[in-house]
């Protein structure tokens, strides 16, 4: 005989095949997803979908279904370890590592890494029974300890270090299959981060407890609902300590229900009590103490019970048990807790002592208690310590006072309940107010009117409430109301946890949908019984079913359940017709029933017996493809088979096994192979791609947007599915495509606008235009095709569609108009090659012509110009040449040292006639332009523009003067020098323009030229835009505005690593970047080695860098995200790389010695016993001032340059290193980085890695330069350990951000906050 309860879990549990795929998931599912995987198993998605939800191990949250595994794999979590697990360095394994492990048992199974050693398994050892009952509280009564002192542990007090474990340990899964995580130290929780993940995992708890899933309720189960639902709303810091967290809340309780232990609702709602730090290391200091002068050691065992506490005297008293035959009473005195510790106890060794190891194990207890949120005892103490002694004897009256007094009337709570009514064939839905009692149960409630409630007149109503009001709002006819429909409302009643019948108000009941099913039945006597069916529920002939607007209602009270069966009225009526009229229709009317097969079949789902289907006859099993188009957008494309011509169609693989149909008069049926089917439909489905689409029923897939639906249009049209047949569904939206458009079918013209092109197009196919712009827009919305008239889409060619978009890429839509600015022409032209221009204005061709003329020339060196060109510069010069006959902007990037000014000032020179020149350069290469120009083109007159020695007035600037000008300066007195008529603007080292937004690069915009060109090796530095902020400055036409350029290139490129959006970008700007390497184009240059050189923290560095670091973690990562973040995220990550350098750079009185300032002296003391000279980089002057204490100290000569240092001792000082004057350089990062000329140097020493590797090759190449002779060896001094490392590691990663943009040398990108804090955590 089966028992009720296997026969119920039978009927609640998943088949094998779909058990084991929703447990290896690693991410969340949908019951959609389940069954594309792996099918429904015969259950149906309704009886799919109920089963995964009361699944013990599974979560479900909205439509998403989480396990233990997918929690897992997606945060990390917290244990709070208890005094003596710390002391023991063990772990009690319980419900602190839930539900982040199977929730089936004690996670005794675990492999945990850890203090460079990895436990398998776990050990027995003594445990107390208090550290042992808040370890394993929570799980099961079977899986509970015995409440002995034996217990299985984690030991890890043979590993390596003798101190205590943290105070909390973080776990984080690697492999949930073998059971492996990763374990470390985690910072201690503040307070406000403990309140905040309070708010937010206790909240869920309540929730969670007020309206239960199904399934079988106990804690595990619980606490993985909880943390599901916390992430589903953001949550992403690591979860925990959650067992603390739950327990902390008194409106819950733990408690036994069927037989498994389980959160509860307690009712009452008291405040938490606040941890106090101060009482923690109080009482350890005790502690020390007392064991010290009774020399007890971590190791002594005892147990503790039978607590009592007296708040008014703060007096804690408990049976001690010490080796003891029977426990002992000892108490301890905490009322002088400020100025000494005090206990008591009736043991010999007190009397003798006023101390005893009782009173030691009682106190190390009440620090167990007091460390545990959650503890009762603990939460009391700390509680009654924190108040005053006034305030503990008005809460000690308290209970007197109330038990005097009658009981006080509970606050009003008020919920929204519906119940069920059945009466003479009508089903009522009605809405009821509940009020809570002072006995904690609920009043019979009060009848709402459905109206009243859907205007939001009950404040404890939901928005299901509301909207299921709504639906039963009805209408008004005659002044009299009509009621809505029971079916509309029950729909959105779905989950709803307070549905009841009228006559059972304790008995919730649930609402599913199901498919109504008609089978005939064959009588012993050959006669038919007709049984209609909804979510397996029968239909009969009595009152347990209701017919609705929309469809059937069906009661199934023993399951309590309501099903819902949508059905339209012609269906309705069937079913009416066969099951209320109790029809047995006898032999003799088979005829009848075999001749009205087809309409019933044509209505709904009909089993048929083998005697009733007919002859068997074979069937069509070819497979078509159905396309039904959905309103908004794209379709839903199904795989039919029509088995019977004329037939219906039906899903491959799914039921009834016979279908009929009368064919010649007679009835017939095709017996299908529903295996076969589905194998053949499956493959169809996967050829098509169908298969990876959302699945909105059996064999049919939604493709959601029209490029994707008219994709799959235009695949069916291939030649390899010429066999396959086709049907539209009958739409009012049609999806036709024309015939695939050309670059034939263009047609493109140019017109005359200021600053500007205008651009005419349109795309003509079969007699119907579309505009170019419309063509252009849809392409960059990611469009493959374009909507016009009638259902007609034009398809346009791949090949076309990178033509067009070559063109979109080069014009700007301005209100619905296309435009173009001068200097893309060229490429516009290039890109309607094979098309022609139907139109162009006189504007065009002058433009273009004038281009051609530029682009011929091959200019010699100007006379009187003294340098002797390499070939690449000759080169560099006649490029130049050919943009300023051109008219257009450009950046001339070489790499460092290459000698772009001598290219410049060639140009300059050539020039002259056009107007004066105007150089912006950095302070520390303007007085470098002023040699240069006098020693290379010495006809023109260079004046250094100096606030204090400025020069001439506006008007006496003449042709051929060269004024060389800071970017301070310009910034300063840009008024002035807008008044100039310049005939040529550089911008030198143009990376300090590289933010449009800042007050210089908007100067320097304000400044009008005749010609622009930019000067800079790293025209990108950390992100696209600092190219465009370049060419806004010197060619604002070719990119439009930033908006534009970050929708199509920045965005697509920097976030999606979208490869053609990059190649995109990189043909626009070839034209007007000219970039070589050392590499390319100095065979001459001496080789350049790169070494890394590792320095070690100490014991004593080690300790500051991992204590600031850990605390710069527990400060940010629950920090809200937001621009001060990023700043307090960006000082943290400077104090890392200060302690990496040296403590004193932070901590200015600290002793601790820097491996770092130690490994540079010695490599200095080699570099010059072997007769080398190097230049040494920092960021931090402040580092930089502890090297010259150094070496002042040790007699090493050097020079020194930073930020601060005057123009002309920064001259003074580079000519006396060149000369021999000094072994050492010693340079700020930024302010000697650039523009300087130190090719005495053979060594480059970088102190510490600056985040944009571009910027420290700057620096690298003040050595490494036209003028070395000598090969050049570069020292990086590494931290190792340190977030250093993490920055070279972005060097290379970062760099592939404009790789195929530019030709050379690829650059960093910038870094996101999220980026930052990985930085810190894993540094």
């Amino acid at each position: 005989m089966v028992s009720p309860q296997s026969t119920q879990e039978a009927a609640t549990s998943l088949p094998a095949v779909v058990e084991k795929w929703v447990l290896d998931q690693e991410v969340s599912f949908l019951v959609e997803e389940v069954i594309a995987a792996v099918g429904a198993a015969g259950l149906g998605r309704e009886e799919l979908a109920r089963r995964l939800a009361a699944h013990p191990g599974i979560a479900r949250v909205g439509e998403k279904h989480h396990t233990p595994r997918t929690v897992a794999h997606r945060a990390s979590f917290v244990v709070r370890l208890m005094l003596e697990e710390r002391e023991g360095r063990f772990l009690v394994p319980g419900h602190r590592l839930f539900p982040f492990c199977p929730l089936d048992g004690p996670p005794l199974d675990l492999t945990l890494h850890f203090l460079n050693r990895t436990i398998s398994g776990v050990e027995e050892t003594e445990v107390s029974p208090t550290t042992l009952t808040l370890a394993t509280r929570l799980l099961d009564p079977k899986d509970q300890p015995d409440g002995g002192e034996a217990a299985f542990v984690y030991d890890w007090s043979r590993s390596p270090g003798a101190g205590p474990l943290p105070t909390e340990l973080k776990f984080s899964c690697v492999d949930f299959q073998r059971r492996r995580y990763v374990v470390e130290p985690h910072g201690p929780v503040s307070p406000s981060d403990w309140q905040k993940a309070r708010s937010v995992f206790v909240e869920e708890l309540i929730f969670l407890l007020q309206s239960p899933p199904p399934g079988p309720v106990f804690a595990a189960r619980q606490m993985l609902h909880v943390v599901a639902s916390a992430f589903e709303k953001g949550w992403t810091l690591p979860v925990g300590p959650l067992g603390p967290l739950l327990v902390q809340d008194d409106r819950v309780d733990v408690s036994v229900v069927s037989g498994r232990t389980a959160f509860i609702l307690a009712g009452a709602d008291a405040r938490s009590v606040p941890r106090d730090e101060g009482l923690d290391s109080v009482l350890n200091g005790f502690l020390r103490d007392a064991e010290g002068d009774l020399k007890l050691g971590p190791t002594m065992r005892g147990s503790v019970g039978r607590y009592s506490w007296d708040r008014t005297r703060l007096l804690l008293s408990a049976d001690v048990t010490a080796g003891d035959y029977w426990p002992l009473r000892a108490a301890l005195d905490l009322s002088q807790l400020s100025t000494e510790f005090r206990s008591h106890c009736t043991c010999r060794e007190f009397h003798e002592k006023d101390l005893c190891k009782h009173g030691v194990l009682l106190l190390r207890e009440l620090i167990n208690h007091v460390q545990t949120p959650g503890s009762e005892i603990g939460d009391r103490v700390r509680e009654d310590l924190s108040r005053p002694s006034w305030a503990r004897a008005l809460a000690s009256l308290d209970p007197v006072l109330r038990d005097a007094a009658p009981p006080p009337a509970p606050a009003e709570v008020h919920r929204v309940t519906w119940r069920l009514k059945r009466s003479g064939g009508v089903l009522q839905v009605e809405p009821y107010v509940q009020k809570l009692q002072p006995s904690g149960s609920w009043t019979r409630g009060r009848v709402l009117r459905p109206d009243r409630l859907a205007d939001g007149e009950e404040p404890s109503a939901t928005e299901a409430d509301l909207r299921a009001a709504e639906a039963l709002e009805g209408s008004i006819h005659y002044g009299r109301r009509n009621r809505g429909d029971a079916f509309d409302a029950l729909q959105r009643l779905i989950g709803h946890p307070h549905l009841r019948w009228e006559d059972d108000l304790d008995q919730a009941v649930r609402v599913e949908m199901g498919t109504l099913r008609l089978r005939f039945d064959v009588l012993d006597d050959g006669g038919l019984v007709p049984v209609v069916s909804a979510g397996g529920v029968e239909l009969d002939a009595g009152d347990s079913w209701y017919a609705g607007v929309d469809g059937f209602v069906v009661f199934d009270p023993g399951a309590h359940r309501v099903v819902l069966a949508l059905a339209a009225r012609p269906v309705q009526q069937i079913v009416v017709i066969l099951v209320a009229g109790r029809s047995v229709f006898p032999p003799e009317a088979r005829a009848e029933i075999v001749a009205r097969l087809p309409g019933l079949e044509a209505a709904l789902p009909v089993d048929l017996p083998a005697e009733l289907a007919g002859e068997e006859v074979p069937g069509d099993t070819r497979i078509l493809v159905r396309l039904a188009p959905v309103a908004s957008s794209g379709l839903v494309a199904s795989i039919r088979l029509r088995p019977l011509a004329g037939g219906p169609l039906v899903a491959p693989g799914e039921p009834p096994e016979r279908v009929s149909d009368i064919t010649g008069g007679k009835r017939v049926c095709v017996k299908r192979r529903l295996a076969d089917e589905a194998e053949r439909a499956k493959g169809l489905g996967e050829a098509l791609g169908l298969t990876a689409r959302p699945t909105v029923a059996p064999m049919s897939w939604v493709l959601e947007s029209d490029d994707d639906a008219l994709d799959l249009v235009a695949s069916l049209q291939d030649e390899k599915w010429k066999d396959l047949v086709v049907e539209w569904d009958d739409a009012a939206r049609k999806m036709l495509l024309s015939r695939e458009a050309t670059p034939k079918d263009l047609r493109v013209a140019v017109q005359d606008a200021q600053d500007w092109f205008g651009i005419d197009g349109e795309l003509e196919i079969d007699g119907t235009v579309v505009p170019l712009a419309q063509v252009i827009q849809a392409l960059r919305e990611g469009r493959r095709y374009i909507p016009v008239t009638g259902g007609v889409w034009v398809r346009i060619s791949k090949l076309f569609q990178d033509r067009l978009r070559e063109m979109g890429d080069l014009l700007q839509i301005d209100r619905g108009k296309l435009r173009i600015g001068p200097e893309a022409a060229p490429l516009l032209r290039e890109a309607v090659r094979e098309i022609g221009l139907t139109k162009a204005c006189r504007a065009w061709e002058a433009f273009l012509d004038r281009f051609d003329r530029a682009m011929k020339i091959e200019p010699k060196p100007p006379k009187g110009f003294k340098a002797e060109f390499r070939p690449y510069q000759l080169e560099g010069y006649r490029w130049l040449s050919r943009l300023a006959a051109w008219g257009v902007g450009g950046i001339l990037a070489d790499d460092m040292g290459l000698g772009k000014t001598v290219q410049a000032l060639a140009l300059l020179l050539d020039r002259a006639k056009d107007g004066p020149a105007l150089v912006v350069a950095p302070t520390s290469v303007s007085s470098n332009w002023i040699a240069e120009a006098r020693r290379f083109a010495p006809k023109l007159r260079p004046v250094l523009y100096r606030e204090t020695d400025r020069a001439a007035e506006p008007d006496e600037i003449k042709n051929g003067d060269l004024v060389v000008v800071s970017y301070a300066m310009a910034m300063r007195d840009v008024e002035r020098l807008a008044k100039v008529k310049w005939g040529t603007l550089v911008l030198d080292e143009a990376q300090f323009v590289k933010n449009s937004q800042t007050k210089t690069a908007q100067a320097i915009r304000q400044i009008a030229a005749g010609w622009r060109v930019a000067l800079t090796g790293t025209p990108i530095e950390n992100h696209l835009g600092d190219l465009w902020s370049l060419f806004r400055a010197i060619s604002p036409g070719l990119f439009g505005s930033w908006e534009r350029f970050r929708e199509r290139f920045a965005a697509p490129i920097e976030r999606d690593h979208d490869p053609r959006r990059r190649e995109a970008l990189a043909r626009l700007v070839r034209p007007f970047v000219l970039r070589r390497t050392k590499d390319q184009v100095l065979q001459d240059l001496p080789e350049r080695t790169e070494i890394r050189l590792d320095a070690e923290l100490s014991p004593e560095a080690r300790t500051l860098y991992d204590q600031a670091r850990l605390a710069a973690l527990a400060k940010l990562t629950t920090k809200e995200a937001d621009e001060d973040q990023r700043f307090q995220v960006l000082a943290a990550l400077t104090r890392l790389r200060q302690l990496a350098c040296h403590p004193r750079l932070v901590l200015p009185e600290t002793k601790a010695a820097s491996a770092k300032l130690e490994l540079f002296l010695e490599t200095v003391d080699e570099l010059r016993d072997e007769g080398h000279r190097a230049l040494v980089f920092s960021q931090f002057t402040s580092l930089l001032a502890l090297v010259r204490e150094a070496l002042d100290a040790l007699g090493v000569k050097y020079q020194y340059l930073d930020g601060s240092t005057p123009a002309a001792k920064r001259d003074l000082a580079i000519q006396a290193f060149q000369r021999g004057e000094g072994d050492l350089f010693l340079i700020s990062l930024k302010a000697g980085g650039t523009g300087l000329n130190l090719t005495a140097a053979d060594y480059v020493i970088h102190l510490d890695p600056w985040w944009n590797p571009a910027v420290e090759d700057q620096a690298t190449n003040r050595a490494h330069r036209i003028g070395q002779t000598k090969p050049v060896t570069v020292y990086r001094i590494v931290a190792t350990g340190t977030i250093e490392e993490k920055i070279l590691s972005l060097h290379a990663s970062k760099r592939d951000l404009v790789e195929g943009v530019l030709d050379g040398a690829d650059q960093a990108g910038k870094l996101s906050t999220d980026e930052l804090i990985a930085l810190i955590r894993e540094g």
